[in-house]
C-alpha cells in the first residue's frame, strides 16, 4: 500500500488540505495539463458538483470517470463533460 501524500488546495478562495496516493494525484496533474485548467479549478469544480461521499472520494470518482471516458474514445469535450 502506497502513503498518502497531503496537499493544500484551494476550493472556491477555501485553502483545505487533501490525503491522496501518489499516483491519483499524478493523475490529477496529467488531467489538469490535458484541460489546460489548474488544480485548484479542477477541485473548486469538483467540490461544487452533488456527491454523495466526501470530498478526497469525489477526486477518486472523477478521475476513474475521466479516463473511463478517455478509454471509451469520446472526443476531450465530451470527456470534460463527464465530470
Amino acid at each position: 500500500m502506497s502513503s498518502l501524500v497531503l496537499r493544500n488546495v484551494t476550493i472556491a478562495g477555501h485553502r483545505t488540505s487533501v490525503r491522496l496516493e501518489p499516483s491519483l494525484w499524478q493523475a490529477l496533474e496529467e488531467i489538469c495539463n490535458r484541460e489546460e485548467t489548474d488544480l485548484n479549478d479542477l477541485c473548486s469544480e469538483i467540490a461544487g458538483r452533488p456527491r454523495r461521499g466526501g470530498f478526497t472520494s469525489a477526486l477518486r470518482e472523477f478521475i476513474v470517470s475521466y479516463y473511463r471516458g478517455m478509454a471509451g474514445g469520446v472526443t476531450r469535450n465530451s470527456a470534460m463533460a463527464l465530470r
